[in-house]
């Protein structure tokens, strides 16, 4: 009877042994962790949702634009740091008394507000282009003024580019015109024919800058593209992509993120004609040099999948796995031939997310409303609902209508900006930029989702031999190694994308990261930061005020 007792004793024991090991499990195994990490997720789209609806004011940024299309220049200084900017529509009242950094388009305001230790950027227009303080092409009364020692002028420059630094910039389209300098003023812009068509000059304990075009718009022309090339395929690769879209650059201007640099230097200019510093919020998580890593299944099966995430697990990184939809799009990757569609088994993305990776959407795009289809099947799948998106091929029909349609979809961010050669590493600073800003319709409104340009694609890697594919890893490695202080400089992240079907001969572009230090995190946790980055705020408008990472008083996340 005892050793009955006993063995009762001892089976009664290792039941409820493995019922705690079960009951632990519960609370520390991976679909306990992917739970967490749907949750992280989706805070991070209620931060990102609060961020667009956070009204700006001199107690929490000190920069206000009061120009046409003005939301342009709001996204510009966001993206370098500034926080978000207050804006005011056309002609919508905005009280500039408070802020310390101003972008008007009337030459009467801007005196006066240098007059009063202000930094000011006047877009001083002419009326053969986009007259300051009209719309619709017609200058008003107001507009057609004089800045004190700053005479207005008709004459269009005929020049193909703009002349910064050791750079020529192709202005792609942009109506520019001479200045005639002022005493006491400075060229800042040149004409490829040495004329002045940016300057600046002290005035009173301030400073005004005035542009001789619409800088922003021509920036966001060189990243967005021309609305006039939608539907063509520019380069005759026989795909319609964002690239298409784009005006052609120099291989020069692809090593450098120009665009982000010269608004870097803008805001330079500007505080040095001040008194007080202006505050800017760090655009890096810690401040160290980052990779955002992004991956595109391209219909491959699970064991490519994560084998990339057992290795980037290993090395304490993550990524955003951009996922293809068997039932949706064209027919798989021709790369892996007809035979091969999957879709991510549950317990795969279990795994995944458990280890703190994003799940993107990749479809292959017959139609735009496939955005919506795809994003739909994938969150009803996966019990995630994707933040960010990458069109197979980077398929990319019309002008913004497949941002429109991702945002529709409650897609947050964009990565289909990039360039692709399978001939070898092809990579850079498409549009001369690294940073995120929103997409801008034509009418100037900006669209609820980011703009982040992809710099590296590990295309090289794919019809190579064993041993051509590893010389190829190195050399991609060397690319990466040569563009990611570029991007740090600009404190922006490099973004890589790597197929898992390549990732097995990635060891050699990867190793040089870890060696660094360079953190690699997904594209998920890059739009937290910049959530959170955006609802930033300024401690206080006097002069010793610092920015503040974090959510602006008021803000209430639902």
């Amino acid at each position: 009877m005892k050793i009955r007792r006993a063995r009762l004793l001892a089976a009664l024991a290792l039941l409820a042994t493995l019922v705690a090991v079960l009951a632990f499990q519960a609370v520390r195994g991976p679909a306990a962790a992917a739970s967490r990490a749907r949750a992280r997720l989706e805070n991070t789209r209620r931060l990102w949702t609060a961020s667009l609806v956070a009204v700006a004011n001199p107690s929490s940024s000190y920069a206000a634009v009061k120009v046409p299309g003005g939301a342009r220049w709001v996204e510009l200084l966001a993206s370098a740091g500034v926080p978000v900017p207050a804006l005011a529509a056309g002609e919508q009242g905005l009280d500039l008394g408070g802020y310390r950094l101003v972008v008007v388009a009337l030459p009467a305001q801007a005196d006066a507000l240098a007059g009063q230790g202000k930094a000011v950027v006047l877009l001083d227009m002419d009326s053969r282009g986009e007259p300051a303080g009209s719309a619709g092409g017609v200058p008003s009364r107001e507009s057609m003024g004089t800045l004190s020692g700053f005479p207005y002028r008709s004459a269009q420059l005929q020049t193909a580019a703009i002349r910064w630094k050791d750079l020529r910039l192709p202005l792609a389209g942009a109506s520019v015109h001479p200045l005639n300098l002022a005493e006491g003023e400075r060229p800042w812009l040149q004409s490829e024919d040495g004329q002045a068509v940016a300057a600046w000059r002290k005035s009173g304990g301030g400073i005004v800058l005035r542009l001789g075009f619409d800088l922003a718009a021509w920036l966001y022309a060189l990243r967005q593209g021309d609305p006039g090339r939608a539907g063509q395929d520019s380069d005759h690769n026989g795909t319609v992509q964002p690239i298409d879209l784009l005006p052609a650059l120099a291989p020069e201007l692809l090593e450098r993120p120009f665009a982000d640099e010269i608004i870097d230097d803008l805001l330079a200019t500007l505080e040095a004609g001040l008194a007080c510093p202006l505050p800017r919020t760090v655009g890096l998580p810690a401040g160290r040099p980052t990779v955002v890593l992004t991956s595109d299944q391209d219909y491959v099966d699970d064991g490519f999948v994560l084998h990339m995430a057992d290795v980037l697990e290993k090395n304490s990184f993550t990524a955003t796995f951009m996922l293809t939809h068997r039932g949706l799009g064209a027919p798989p990757d021709l790369n892996l031939g007809a035979n091969k569609p999957a879709t991510l088994a549950l317990d795969t993305v279990t795994e995944l997310l458990a280890a703190g990776h994003g799940l993107g959407v990749h479809p292959s795009l017959r139609t735009i409303d496939d955005i919506g289809r795809v994003t739909e099947a994938i969150a009803e799948q996966t019990a995630s609902r994707p933040l960010v998106a990458r069109n197979h091929w980077a398929r990319w029909p019309g002008y913004l209508e497949v941002p429109a349609a991702e945002a529709r979809a409650g897609i947050a961010m964009d990565l289909n900006f990039l360039r692709v050669c399978s001939a070898g590493p092809c990579a850079g600073f498409l549009g001369g930029a690294a940073r995120p800003v929103r997409f801008v319709d034509q009418e100037g409104v900006a669209l609820p989702i980011l703009q982040q340009p992809t710099a590296v694609d590990d295309a090289s890697l794919r019809t190579q031999s064993p041993a051509e594919a590893m010389i190829a890893a190195g050399v991609l490695g060397d690319r990466i190694a040569q563009l990611l202080p570029r991007a740090s400089a600009v404190q922006a992240p490099l973004v890589i994308n790597a197929h898992p079907v390549y990732f097995p001969i990635a060891s050699d572009w990867l190793k040089p990261l870890v060696a660094a230090n360079v953190q690699v995190i997904s594209a998920e946790q890059w739009l937290d930061f910049l959530a959170r980055r955006r609802l930033s705020r300024i401690s206080s408008p006097s002069c010793a005020a610092g920015p503040i990472l974090g959510l602006q008083p008021g803000v209430v996340l639902r």
